[in-house]
């Protein structure tokens, strides 16, 4: 089993959110037959290396999820996480994100060669 268990707490403390309407015409569907991207590219959303990244949307129903396939995934259900496995179900989602390196400072040859001695 992958996954990682979500944070503790209330499910609505995002930093980042908003609308948006799924193009499937009955998002009651299961498995869908129809995704919905949705690009966030323009947000100038950053994730600093070593933090936590939880993504996902409020979901009524079956919407969005297909039948268990090994990877875990959890929902916000009665005022708690609930894993979506115990219920035969793995929520479909996908992140893309680019990954950026911060250039170091720059140094000299025999700086750097110092630093082996």
């Amino acid at each position: 089993m992958g996954g990682i268990v979500p944070p503790s707490g209330n499910a609505y403390t995002a930093d980042f959110y908003g609308p948006f309407t799924p193009v499937d015409p009955n998002p009651e569907t299961f498995p869908p037959t129809v995704y919905t991207y949705i690009d966030i590219s323009g947000e100038g959303i950053v994730f600093e290396d070593g933090t936590y990244l939880c993504f996902g949307y409020d979901n009524t129903g079956n919407g969005g999820q297909t039948d268990f396939n090994g990877v875990q995934t959890w929902a916000w259900y009665n005022n708690m996480w609930d894993p979506d496995q115990s219920w035969g179900r793995t929520a479909i989602l996908q992140i893309k994100g680019n990954y950026g390196v911060t250039p170091a400072d720059e140094t000299s040859w025999g700086a750097v060669k110092s630093l082996f001695r």
